[in-house]
């Protein structure tokens, strides 16, 4: 029977965790929803635009990466925080906030050879993002 070196399945393991985001996103509904529209479709505002708008209601999203921080995370945040904000019927979001967050846990040993361990720490990194989704009336 042939063995795997523990050192060879930990390192498949670590690829496989590299790039996987996890995240969380909810609504709460505080006005009228429209039919669904395109997440690709939303524009971000940073301040209120200067066009009537309706607000549809409040969309939260949490993305969470051991390996990827910075701005990608906040871009697969952002992706989120659309897909939430079109099932409301949403065609724009005003940003209210973006918070970041890092955690550091114990580290792990995850095998040995010749008395030579390795050490990975796990690391979380944190970006929450919070959005009023809109509604921009159609010009008159």
């Amino acid at each position: 029977m042939r063995k795997i070196p523990l050192f060879a399945i930990s390192m498949a393991g670590l690829l496989f965790a590299v790039g996987c985001t996890i995240v969380d996103a909810s609504h709460i509904v505080t006005g009228t929803t429209h039919p669904a529209t395109s997440p690709s479709q939303i524009k971000l505002y940073g301040e209120a635009p200067k066009v009537p708008y309706e607000v549809i209601g409040v969309v939260n999203v949490t993305a969470n990466n051991d390996w990827v921080a910075g701005q990608e995370l906040l871009d697969d945040a952002l992706t989120a925080l659309k897909d939430e904000a079109a099932k409301l019927g949403a065609n724009a979001l005003l940003i209210d906030g973006i918070n970041a967050h890092m955690s550091a846990n114990d580290g792990l040993i995850v095998g040995s050879n010749d008395n030579l361990n390795w050490l990975f720490t796990d690391n979380t990194f944190e970006k929450s993002v919070q959005a009023k989704a809109l509604y921009i009336l159609p010009a008159q």
